[in-house]
């Protein structure tokens, strides 16, 4: 694990990426999104905010990971009970760092398709 994790963070450091960021992305490979324990937020960022400065907006605020190509839209994670306890305060810091669309995940189960379809 150690290998691993020193292989990444060597990786990332000649990406100028932090050894935070390497340990979150680590941490969340290797551990699957827990929406019991936390509430998930997909953020798109204005170009003025650095996304390497997301980790520090808010205490309650862990970046998780950059969604897909999108260069502008990044998930982000906050322990259940702080959201609930913090939201509006969370969301008001979010805004402040330049952030102009704030996305709740909700986990949700796909609905199964019908076979009874039409033949065209």
């Amino acid at each position: 694990m150690n290998d691993l994790y020193e292989h990444l963070f060597r990786a990332d450091s000649e990406r100028n990426v932090t050894q935070t960021r390497a340990q979150t992305w680590l941490a969340h490979t290797l551990m699957p999104l827990n929406y019991e324990l936390n509430t998930y937020l997909t953020v798109t960022l204005s170009d003025r905010c650095d996304p390497s400065t997301l980790q520090t907006v808010h205490p309650a605020v862990t970046y998780i990971d950059q969604v897909g190509q999108l260069t502008d839209v990044h998930r982000l994670s906050v322990p259940m009970q702080d959201w609930e306890q913090g939201k509006e305060e969370i969301m008001r810091s979010l805004t402040r760092a330049g952030i102009v669309r704030i996305d709740v995940e909700r986990l949700q189960q796909r609905a199964k398709r019908s076979d009874d379809h039409e033949e065209l």
